[in-house]
C-alpha cells in the first residue's frame, strides 16, 4: 500500500483534513479515532469514547487496512511511535517512516481559531 502523511505543526488542520478525504471517497486510515485519542497536544480532552486496549488498537487498525484497495493512496496523519498510551504496530511505523508527506500549512491566526 501506498502512504501519504498530512504532516504540520498543531492546529493546521491535519483531521479536518483527513476527515473532508474521507467524505470525498478517499481511503483514510485516522490512528486517533481508532485510538481515541487527539495526539500529543491534546490526548483525550473532550472524548467521550473509550480508549481501547492496545490488542484491541491493533485489530482496529488491521481491520481497517484489509478493508482498503491496494492499488490506491491511504491517507493518514504522520504520527510518533504511539498515540497516548497505544503503541503503533510495528509495520504502521514502518509505513509512515517510509510515507511521502504533504505539509499542511496555516497562519497563526487560523491554527488558534482551530486549536
Amino acid at each position: 500500500m501506498r502512504f501519504v502523511a498530512l504532516t504540520g505543526l498543531p492546529g493546521v488542520g491535519k483531521t479536518e483534513t483527513l476527515g473532508r478525504l474521507a467524505a470525498a471517497g478517499e481511503q483514510v486510515l485516522d490512528l486517533e479515532a481508532l485510538a481515541g485519542n487527539r495526539g500529543s497536544s491534546f490526548g483525550r480532552v473532550g472524548l467521550s469514547v473509550d480508549e481501547p486496549s492496545e490488542e484491541e488498537f491493533h485489530r482496529l487498525i488491521g481491520g481497517a487496512l484489509a478493508g482498503f484497495d491496494p492499488a490506491r493512496i491511504v491517507w493518514v496523519e504522520d504520527e510518533g511511535l504511539h498515540i497516548g498510551r497505544l503503541w503503533l504496530p510495528v509495520d504502521v511505523v514502518r509505513a509512515l517512516a517510509e510515507a511521502e508527506t504533504v505539509e499542511l500549512t496555516c497562519p497563526i491566526e487560523q491554527r488558534i481559531e482551530r486549536l
